[in-house]
């Protein structure tokens, strides 16, 4: 999945995470924090929303989609 997600300047070690797992597309370093513009799988996207409660990811987007649970 394409999604904006943000997380904490101190948190080093989530953001290498995100470097190795994930296409970064941007990265843009804002006062409360560093939202980053990511590629990447929907279950592993919430295995690291679990990890790191510090990730602030949509809701919408972890949640699995009506629409494949019914395929």
């Amino acid at each position: 999945v394409d999604v904006t997600v943000r997380l904490p300047h101190a948190s080093g070690k989530l953001q290498a995470e995100l470097d190795r797992c994930a296409d970064v597309r941007d990265r843009r370093y804002l006062e409360e924090g560093v939202e980053l513009d990511l590629r990447i799988g929907r279950a592993h996207l919430a295995q690291l929303a679990g990890r790191y409660p510090e990730l602030v990811v949509p809701d919408d987007v972890t949640q699995p989609d009506d629409d494949l649970l019914l395929e």
